[in-house]
């Protein structure tokens, strides 16, 4: 990614640090419990500096940096949505157009914040959309673990980047989906983030990219695929361990050599036949 000039990353160094030095401020409030909440998202309420670096500058600073090859590619970024609460894990994604145009299906480019706000992740990651539609909601986040590790033997990790889960310290289903979906990552820290990190973060971003070109069409449009031959060969094994601990608990029989007599002998006139016995 060399489309991002010294004033560029300027800019995500500035975006990046209002996020972690405000959002929890502007987004979250104590309750008459003493419990910290998310915030409502109002209408015709003034935009918190945060979520201004978020949705505009951070989104910006990605466009821009894609920019050579913007046709192919749709950048979305959010803290919540209007009329609803802000979002735990505010993030933003990059979508390949021929793939999705929703972070609830296919497999995508993810940079998420965690819970706190202190780490930023770039995760090639899947929508759980997908994976609920052929697994059912007590199975897809199993389905959604087994995607992400038969995907990510498929393909070599860029470097810098391990296997997934991430750690978000994510609470609820929606922020757990994003840890357990991801195929790679790769964590920052937010504390004292400046324009040398910047610079490396640029580049693993890059890095990521150029992998997430590379995925065929079919299976990059819906992993569940990977997810059903992964949940597939786990009830193979598991098939198997039952049997084979069956087969174990059962005592052996010794069986008995049972001697029988001769059948009869029956005189037919001048010819002698047996009696068939029926056992």
């Amino acid at each position: 990614m060399n489309d991002v000039t010294g004033t560029g990353m300027s800019h995500l160094v500035t975006a990046l640090n209002t996020i972690s030095s405000r959002y929890l401020t502007d987004t979250r409030q104590v309750d008459e419990t003493g419990l910290s909440q998310q915030r409502w998202r109002r209408r015709g309420e003034d935009t918190p500096p945060s979520v201004l670096a978020l949705e505009s500058i951070f989104q910006d600073w990605l466009r821009d940096s894609i920019s050579s090859r913007a046709a192919a590619y749709v950048v979305k970024s959010s803290a919540g949505q209007l009329g609803r609460r802000y979002t735990l894990i505010p993030y933003a994604m990059i979508l390949r157009r021929d793939v999705t145009s929703s972070p609830t299906h296919g497999v995508y480019i993810a940079l998420l914040f965690d819970e706190r706000c202190q780490h930023l992740w770039i995760t090639l990651n899947q929508g759980i959309s997908q994976f609920r539609d052929r697994f059912g909601p007590t199975r897809s986040f199993e389905a959604l673990r087994q995607g992400s590790s038969l995907l990510s033997e498929l393909m070599s990790a860029p470097d810098g980047f391990d296997r997934g889960p991430v750690d978000l310290a994510a609470r609820y289903p929606y922020g757990q989906a994003y840890e357990v979906g991801a195929v790679y990552g790769r964590c920052f820290e937010l504390e004292r983030f400046d324009e040398s990190r910047a610079r490396t973060f640029a580049e693993a971003l890059g890095n990521l990219l150029g992998l997430y070109e590379t995925i065929p069409l079919a299976l990059a449009r819906d992993p569940s695929f990977a997810g059903a031959v992964g949940t597939a060969a786990d009830d193979e094994r598991m098939f198997q361990e039952m049997a084979n601990q069956k087969s174990s608990a059962v005592p052996p029989i010794e069986i008995q050599d049972v001697i029988k007599p001769p059948p009869k002998r029956l005189m037919l006139g001048s010819r002698v036949a047996y009696q068939r016995n029926p056992s």
